[in-house]
C-alpha cells in the first residue's frame, strides 16, 4: 500500500478551520460548542467528515431554525451531523407548512 504524505500540509491548522467555521454557522453559541465537541469525542475518526456535513447543512439556514433544531438534538442526546440535518429538514418543513 502507498501511503500519500504531505507534511507541508499542517491537518490541525485544517481542521481548526474547518471547526471555527461551523461553529460561526452554528451561532456561536454554547450549544454549538456542546454539540462540536461531543462529535469530536464520539465521532473523532470522522470528524472531519461530521463537521463537512454539518457545514453544508446549515449554510443559508435561518438561525432561529438552526438553533431550534440544535436544542432538540441536545436535550436528546443526539450528537451527530446527520441527525442534526435531518432535524434541520423537519425544522424547514414545518416553517413552510405555517
Amino acid at each position: 500500500m502507498i501511503k500519500l504524505s504531505h507534511p507541508e500540509r499542517d491537518r490541525n491548522t485544517e481542521l481548526d478551520k474547518l471547526y471555527d467555521d461551523v461553529f460561526r454557522l452554528l451561532g456561536f453559541s454554547e450549544e454549538a460548542k456542546i454539540l462540536l465537541d461531543e462529535i469530536r469525542k464520539e465521532k473523532a475518526r470522522y470528524f472531519r467528515d461530521q463537521l463537512s456535513l454539518l457545514k453544508k447543512a446549515v449554510e443559508g439556514i435561518d438561525a432561529d431554525v438552526i438553533n431550534k433544531a440544535l436544542m432538540y438534538c441536545l436535550e436528546r442526546r443526539m450528537y451527530s451531523a446527520t441527525l442534526l440535518k435531518k432535524r434541520l429538514n423537519i425544522s424547514i418543513l414545518k416553517k413552510k407548512k405555517k
